[in-house]
């Protein structure tokens, strides 16, 4: 399994909603393949992206969506 690192540069596991250095919320961005911070105010070049919305239902996702794209993302697209 890749690991990944924060902005912050703490590890991250794919798993992971939250850091646990900086505690930022982060998802999994399918678009960079990486794991990153929600909206993150320091990285300007990526577009604003919310949690995918399995993640506030249900808190089962940590994909992430583009903020004026779906609610769901690719991932959770897929299921019924």
């Amino acid at each position: 399994m890749k690991n990944f690192s924060c902005s912050c540069g703490q590890t991250l596991f794919f798993e992971n909603t939250r850091c646990l250095n900086c505690e930022k919320e982060v998802g999994f961005d399918p678009s960079a393949m990486a794991m990153r911070a929600v909206n993150d105010e320091q990285n300007l070049d990526l577009p604003k992206a919310k949690l995918c919305k399995n993640s506030a239902d249900y808190n089962v996702c940590n994909w992430l969506v583009q903020e004026d794209d779906q609610q769901y993302c690719l991932s959770c697209r897929l299921n019924h």
